[in-house]
């Protein structure tokens, strides 16, 4: 079986807390965004095997890209929710 991939941006907390949390439990991969290092702990940490997280400025393209390339580089991404604010 095919690794299901989905990304959520801003799954520190909250609502994108919540989401990452049911796309896990529904068997995905979920890859996680938080605005700092403390953020992506506490996400990795909720994941466990089962996600990853990366820092994501949203107001910088450098880390857009750096949090696109870090991502597809897990494999395809079939979900994307777009949480952060």
């Amino acid at each position: 079986m095919e690794k299901r991939i989905a990304v959520v941006t801003g799954a520190s907390r909250g609502i994108g807390f919540e989401i990452a949390s049911a796309l896990v439990n529904d068997g995905f991969y979920v890859i996680g965004s938080a605005t700092s290092e403390s953020g992506v702990e506490k996400i990795k940490a909720a994941l466990g095997e089962k996600g990853t997280a990366f820092v994501l400025n949203l107001s910088d393209s450098d880390s857009c890209q750096a949090f696109a390339a870090s991502a597809q580089e897990q494999g395809v991404i079939s979900v994307l929710v777009n949480n952060a604010g």
